[in-house]
């Protein structure tokens, strides 16, 4: 017997629909219409925008001061630009002063 499923329409099986399967909050089920709204596209260009900028900043400084472990932790983490500002304020190493002496 073979199985044909309706576009849009959740595969039946004994208990009910795989929906009523899930005890997931109305919220999470809405999530697939909320995707649909051009502000969801907004937000996600920004936030990778976001997230391009500092991970650029971070492997870029990471690359400068040698410290490999630090640039493929940072090349291969995605964090939304918390990690790498997180190296970028506190572990990445300070660059000696050049002062001019005359």
């Amino acid at each position: 017997m073979q199985d044909v499923f309706k576009i849009g329409e959740a595969p039946q099986t004994d208990l009910g629909t795989v929906a009523s399967l899930t005890n997931a909050p109305e919220w999470v089920l809405d999530l697939a219409h909320w995707t649909t709204q051009p502000i969801f596209y907004v937000v996600l260009v920004l936030i990778m925008i976001w997230a391009m900028v500092w991970k650029g900043m971070a492997l870029w400084k990471a690359a400068r001061h040698g410290q490999l472990i630090w640039f493929i932790a940072l090349l291969g983490v995605n964090t939304v630009g918390i990690l790498e500002i997180l190296y970028i304020s506190f572990w990445q190493k300070k660059e000696k002063s050049k002062k001019k002496t005359k």
